[in-house]
């Protein structure tokens, strides 16, 4: 048996080749019946968990996922082999979107695509390219995993504009529950011009951009019940001083998407995962200055993660058309 074959187009891009691992189409992962996580606030994400079995347990899923509400953001956040060791055989593929419904309607398809040794095919005509060891490196009865184009994307370094917290309070995490970090900011890219629209676009794109940010609000103030002589209070002086930490962290994300004929922008974004607020009160108070209660502290809620961006490089979204899947 003969190895070794190689397809090239016009601009002698490799369309099939022997030397590399074409993808073929396994199968849609199975939707999870309810969310692994939700969280509401801030503009909210949902954390859903496909499955999937492959025959060859070496073969690892390559996820693409439609949006069925292009005005959200998605994203790829892990892909975990279920079975230990070398046994792994079921798949678990974590897709991250924003907030809103949980109904399955509304959680995207996921289409996985694998080596051609994990897909069985029946009889039929077609063309099929061997690796020197005899395996299949393409087969085109498989259903191939067809590119239609692809766009290298960056969020934005700071997720939220600063203005949205201008109600924020320092007592004791009390502007908590006000989504003052519900990110506003995302980069625009253009991902095709002059080339037909998929009839089901789907993506590949992974979460690996992850952000924290936080805002600190500090108070404080001082009384006192009595009168003042020569700067001093004579009766009950009191002081309070407030102290909070609100925070958000997010991963990367697509959505946004505006599809036209011969056009298509994608939006680089963010998803807040989780937010939280610590906050810390310290009290003074002294009765003519020589004697009282004394001082006292508290302090609750969660301390942040780092304030920090990391792998903020540029990401490739990969777009396939659904439609020759389906």
């Amino acid at each position: 048996m003969s190895s070794g074959f190689t397809i090239v187009n016009d601009n002698n891009n490799v369309l099939v080749s022997s030397d590399t691992k074409n993808l073929h189409f396994a199968g849609k992962a199975t939707k999870p019946s309810t969310p692994l996580n939700t969280f509401t606030n801030h503009g909210g994400f949902v954390e859903l968990v496909y499955t999937i079995t492959l025959s060859n347990r070496a073969s690892i899923p390559v996820p693409f996922f439609n949006m069925p509400d292009t005005s959200k953001y998605y994203s790829i956040a892990g892909i975990k082999g279920l079975d230990s060791g070398s046994s792994d055989k079921t798949w678990s593929i974590t897709i991250l979107r924003t907030g809103g419904s949980t109904a399955a309607a509304d959680m995207p398809e996921v289409y996985v695509f694998v080596d051609p040794t994990s897909v069985t095919t029946a009889g039929g005509t077609g063309l099929q390219v061997f690796n020197s060891d005899g395996s299949i490196s393409f087969n085109s009865r498989a259903l191939p995993l067809a590119i239609t184009h692809t766009v290298l994307v960056e969020p934005p370094s700071n997720p939220v504009n600063a203005s949205n917290f201008t109600t924020l309070t320092a007592a004791q995490c009390g502007g908590i529950d006000n989504n003052n970090f519900a990110p506003t900011e995302y980069n625009s890219y253009i991902s095709h011009k002059y080339l037909p629209k998929p009839t089901k676009p789907i993506y590949h794109y992974n979460a690996l951009p992850q952000t924290q940010r936080e805002a600190v609000f500090s108070s404080y103030t001082q009384g006192c019940t009595g009168f003042s002589v020569y700067g001093n209070c004579v009766g009950y002086e009191e002081s309070l001083a407030n102290t909070s930490t609100y925070w958000a962290f997010y991963r990367g994300g697509i959505g946004n998407i505006e599809e036209e004929t011969y056009l298509s922008v994608v939006r680089a974004g963010w998803i807040p995962v989780i937010a939280g607020c610590h906050w810390a009160s310290t009290s003074d108070g002294d009765f003519l200055v020589l004697f009282g209660p004394g001082s006292s502290s508290s302090a609750g809620g969660a301390w942040p993660y780092s304030d920090e961006t990391i792998n903020l490089t540029l990401q490739p979204v990969i777009v396939a058309d659904g439609s020759r899947y389906d």
